[in-house]
């Protein structure tokens, strides 16, 4: 017992060595035993078949990058609205229309409902005379003449080879030079005339029942939709008032008419029918 008293830290000591080697030597086993297992794990992911890397689909990032630095545009104005209040114009006569739209104001509200081909005609009015010397009378009109006077029918009376001119009144350039070439068939009773018109490159057949007939121009007739005022007999050259602003008729073909406004923007305004009419 005094053996025990007088010793007991070193017996104490060599306890706690004998733990503390004893922990070593376990530490020592699950160390060996830990790193035999991460060696198997490592040969089994080596020899085990690999999965091909699949690629990160970045479409859609590339979408959303794009959207974000193009962003659409926002429209506050037409037709939207939304912080604008409607816009309301008065026509010349004083009746207010809104504008919600541009179809619904200027040039856009109009719309072309007929085109009238303009005629240089001519047409036999009647044959006097013998089988000899037969005389054949002409009826000219030029529908599209500035000159109301001018698109009354004009008579002129031949001879085979004589010439005659139909001239406006006042002279506008607008003349046609004509001669009766040829007679087909018998000389009261003929089948058909051929005349030439100087500067044209064709000649010109008539017959006792179908006259020549030569489109020198198409005049339009419109419609304000919102008014409903009327544009009546409009041709290339004139102008047309359209909610107290002034818009010139640039051309009028048998399909379209166009029109400029005074900013110099061009319209184009298809027939909303199917057909040109004759007048």
């Amino acid at each position: 017992m005094q053996f025990l008293k007088n010793h007991y830290e070193k017996l104490v000591l060599s306890l706690v060595l004998l733990g503390l080697a004893g922990a070593a030597f376990v530490l020592m086993t699950k160390v060996g035993n830990i790193r035999d297992d991460i060696k198997k794990e490592s040969l089994q992911q080596t020899s085990a078949p690999q999965k091909a890397l699949v690629p990160v689909d970045r479409e859609s990032m590339i979408q959303k990058l794009s959207m974000a630095t193009n962003p659409p545009v926002v429209e506050l104005g037409l037709p939207n609205i939304v912080f604008n209040p409607v816009t309301w114009k008065k026509t010349a006569g004083g009746q207010e229309f809104p504008i919600r739209d541009e179809k619904n104001s200027g040039a856009g509200a109009v719309e072309v409902t007929a085109i009238l081909a303009k005629n240089f005609t001519i047409e036999l009015v009647r044959i006097t005379g013998t089988e000899e010397k037969a005389r054949y009378e002409f009826g000219f009109t030029a529908e599209g003449a500035e000159d109301r006077r001018n698109q009354r029918q004009k008579k002129k009376g031949l001879y085979l080879d004589d010439s005659g001119e139909f001239r406006s009144y006042p002279d506008t350039g607008t003349n046609f030079v004509f001669t009766l070439k040829e007679v087909q068939g018998a000389p009261l009773m003929p089948d058909s005339m051929v005349m030439e018109i100087e500067n044209w490159s064709e000649p010109v057949v008539v017959t006792p029942d179908a006259p020549y007939k030569q489109v020198m121009h198409f005049v339009a007739n419109m419609m304000h939709r919102q008014t409903g005022e009327q544009f009546q007999q409009k041709t290339k050259g004139d102008s047309i008032v359209i909610e107290g602003e002034v818009y010139n008729v640039v051309s009028v073909s048998e399909s379209q008419v166009v029109l400029e406004s005074p900013s110099g923007k061009r319209s184009y305004k298809e027939l909303n029918n199917n057909g040109v009419s004759e007048q």
